[in-house]
């Protein structure tokens, strides 16, 4: 075994207290040596940059909110209007993520699974405002040619599509401003870090169109996808916390006109 000598910092509390050089000789004493122009009371800050977040996240458990910032920083850079947020206007197809956020992930969390259960009763599936809407979708499909097979699939293979097309109901997740206090106060966790507020969308994935005698027609959805749409984005100001390369805080006790007043 020879000398080593080890270039390097010394890292106490996410402060930089300046460089040292440790030299071990082969019979195991080490020995150290600090720059001429170090001062011992001085501090040297380490940079933290916004795409060091998501190494946080992951730290934290926050696997799927990780990957999701990693898949927008790794992105071309875009900048996504209002239109194009509220889902008036296409959004482009090398932007749009469909295999990250997995639905069995998100019904893990208990406000997934309440809102899931609360989606699919009929009276909310099918709502008669719901089934306006679904006619409505029908006719603009074509679903009523003379044409027509019997059953026809929708775009179930591309969920873009499906959501652009077919979306006729829908029911919000941590939406207001209670559920997101509750997630600032000390709440935080990989749902809401990696979505925030979002929804849950209803489309049919399969629809039957029986011609009848009379000229009208039978309509009947064997299958309905039940789905998350949202988007990544940050229009307009939007507080996202404190991080450091540890942790997140979150403190609002001094915030912007308008925002509530809280702290942790």
């Amino acid at each position: 075994m020879g000398r080593i000598e080890i270039r390097g910092r010394i890292d106490r509390d996410s402060q930089m207290h300046g460089l040292r050089t440790v030299t071990c000789e082969p019979d195991g004493t080490c020995t150290h040596e600090t720059p001429a122009d170090y001062a011992p009371n001085s501090r040297q800050w380490v940079a933290f940059r916004l795409t060091d977040i998501s190494f946080v996240m992951h730290r934290k458990g926050w696997h799927v909110a990780g990957a999701l910032m990693e898949r927008w920083f790794a992105g071309r850079a875009y900048a996504m209007n209002v239109d194009e947020k509220e889902k008036k206007t296409p959004y482009p197809a090398d932007l749009t993520e469909t295999q990250l956020v997995k639905f069995a992930w998100a019904l893990k969390f208990p406000e997934v699974a309440a809102a899931y259960q609360a989606l699919i009763r009929p009276d909310k599936l099918l709502s008669p405002l719901a089934r306006s809407v679904l006619l409505k979708k029908l006719v603009k499909n074509g679903f009523f040619q003379p044409a027509l097979l019997p059953e026809r699939q929708t775009a179930m293979q591309n969920a873009p599509a499906l959501h652009a097309q077919w979306q006729f109901q829908y029911i919000k997740v941590n939406d207001g401003l209670s559920s997101q206090a509750k997630h600032y106060a000390g709440g935080m966790d990989d749902l809401f870090a990696a979505l925030g507020s979002f929804a849950l969308y209803a489309a049919p994935a399969r629809v039957q169109v029986e011609p009848q005698t009379d000229g009208s027609a039978r309509i009947r959805i064997p299958a309905v996808a039940i789905y998350i749409c949202d988007t990544y984005d940050f229009i307009d100001k939007q507080y996202l916390g404190h991080w450091n390369r540890h942790d997140l805080r979150l403190s609002l006790s001094d915030p912007r006109p308008g925002l509530p007043q809280l702290r942790t």
